[in-house]
């Protein structure tokens, strides 16, 4: 057995991330043979590992949650009309259309990036930092942060320059038709794409937030301030909320066009699910956004998610209900937010 093989692994001599590569492992393994309690176990091991190798990373800064709540804080002690655009240009080599594709990680954003890039005129980033240029001007911390809302046109229309020849050299074709911007963390930037972008289509996937943030938990994902978060499940729903609450803050506040997807209903009635999209964001539907699984195998996907998208339209759903009892203090904090979407 593979649990098997991982115990013995683990007996030996491991580098600290061969060891937490292989606790994760053990805890997938684990938790197909139903037992709940030894994947938990393997999975938080893993984990706190993790938090450790990497707890002085980020010394000195907020935690991502930290930050999440100071930037919410902010855009309501600004007030929402600050975050309009400004007078706005148009760019050379910027897209017909611009489509903001977030969320949050494991929320189904890799699969509809896929079904939209199955569309003929439609080309797609995932995660990559489009925006890096205004992030190290915008995002640095609160006090860079302030400065949003008194940026003029000339600097807003340098950094809308700046992002779409990122875009262009990362081998999108300059004033592609629509362009698909997926990053399940630029729910976040949300204030400032409603500066720099006024036109964009964003679009907001929303699954259930316990399925969600037991999948983060148990993923093994590149450092970054976010991952740092995930290293329990009260960590991990903490993050969650927090993101929430600002997107939702955004969505209510902020004069931005916002398209909330469900991904229960992409697998329940793909095809009316996808019209509604496609409606939302200008373009024609076709049945070739069927072929989604087609078309990340041959684009080739990077994220977590590339086994499953490589696979046709199936409902993971309900994954964190064997794990209900160890998810104990994270299902008060997600209460609210299962209430809300109706999970």
């Amino acid at each position: 057995l593979a649990a098997d093989r991982l115990r013995s692994l683990l007996a030996g001599d491991l580098t600290a991330h061969k060891r937490i590569l292989a606790l994760s492992l053990l805890g997938d393994a684990l938790a197909k043979l139903r037992d709940a309690d030894g994947a938990f176990a393997a999975y938080s091991d893993s984990k706190a590992r993790f938090g450790v190798m990497h707890a002085g990373t980020f010394a000195g800064q907020p935690t991502h949650t930290q930050w999440l709540l100071q930037i919410a804080d902010e855009v309501r002690r600004a007030g929402a009309a600050k975050f309009a655009a400004t007078e706005v240009e148009p760019i050379p080599g910027e897209a017909g259309v611009h489509v903001v594709l977030a969320g949050f990680p494991r929320s189904g954003t890799t699969l509809v990036e896929n079904v939209l890039a199955s569309a003929a005129g439609v080309e797609a980033l995932e995660e990559r930092p489009t925006l890096r240029d205004a992030d190290r001007r915008f995002y640095a911390d609160a006090d860079s942060f302030r400065t949003l809302t008194d940026a003029g046109s000339p600097e807003i229309g340098e950094l809308r320059a700046a992002h779409w020849r990122y875009v262009a050299a990362a081998g999108i074709t300059p004033g592609v038709p629509v362009f698909v911007d997926m990053d399940p963390l630029k729910g976040m930037k949300l204030p400032l794409i409603s500066r720099m972008f006024p036109k964009a289509r964003i679009v907001i996937m929303r699954r259930d937030p316990r399925d969600v943030v037991w999948s983060c938990f148990r993923a093994n994902f590149a450092l970054t301030p976010s991952s740092l978060e995930f290293t329990t499940v009260e960590s991990t729903a903490r993050n969650y909320a927090a993101m929430m609450a600002l997107i939702q803050l955004s969505i209510d506040e902020l004069p931005i066009a916002v398209h909330e997807l469900r991904y229960d209903r992409l697998v329940a009635d793909f095809d009316a699910t996808t019209q509604a999209l496609c409606d939302f964001i200008g373009i024609e539907w076709t049945p070739r956004l069927r072929d989604f699984n087609k078309t990340a195998e041959a684009r080739g996907v990077g994220t977590l998610s590339v086994s499953q998208v490589r696979k046709p339209l199936y409902d993971g759903g309900g994954q964190w209900q064997r794990f209900e009892a160890h998810m104990a203090p994270a299902l008060p904090i997600l209460a609210p937010w299962v209430e809300k979407f109706g999970f």
